[in-house]
């Protein structure tokens, strides 16, 4: 069988061997792809082709060529859909679905359940599960997904109505303000 091993794009995918005419096989398989071959070149091909095959299983039983084995796959699968609406988010707001502030806040909100997520995850997968997403890690979400949102401005009257809105000894300030204007407009008309 020719073939390469095509390799991962994140941590949780698994390598896959790909051959020309047998389509994709996953990298748990290979070992018994390697003993049907070597049968079908005869006794000597099929002793190496189960040597290959033990060691290869061996080496896979032991986490080797697997990364950090299960908690790196869900680490991976907790980030890959987070990101997923992570993506979302950003295309909403691009389309004015959304605004500045909601999106933020979308974002801040995702975030924290990715660290709540990843947190329990043993070993260095729940860290860097993290670490790798955060300001100046590997992939930065900050610069991917909360940079380019910009937040909403204030609105021009926000100033005046939290001081209409306000009161001062139990009098409404916008009360206050019109019947001092009133009082200056009257004194200014004599």
């Amino acid at each position: 069988m020719t073939g390469y091993v095509d390799s991962y794009k994140g941590m949780g995918d698994g390598a896959q061997i790909v051959g020309a005419t047998t389509g994709v096989l996953s990298a748990s398989a290979w070992p018994t792809a390697l003993l049907i071959g070597g049968a079908a070149a005869g006794p000597v091909g099929l002793a190496i082709g189960a040597g290959i095959a033990a060691i290869g299983t061996l080496l896979s039983v032991m986490g080797v060529g697997s990364g950090c084995g299960q908690s790196c796959i869900q680490a991976s699968n907790i980030a890959n859909q987070i990101e997923d609406v992570m993506k979302q988010n950003l295309a909403a707001y691009r389309a004015g679905q959304i605004s500045g502030n909601v999106a933020i806040s979308n974002f801040d909100q995702l975030f924290a359940q990715l660290r709540q997520s990843c947190l329990p995850i043993p070993g260095d997968a729940g860290k860097n599960c993290i670490g790798d997403r955060e300001r100046g890690g590997k992939w930065d979400w900050y610069s991917y997904y909360r940079d380019p949102i910009s937040p909403d401005p204030p609105a021009p009257d926000s100033v005046v109505n939290s001081v209409l809105g306000g009161s001062v000894g139990g009098i409404n300030t916008g009360l206050l303000i019109g019947g001092a204007l009133i009082l200056v407009g009257l004194a200014v008309s004599k």
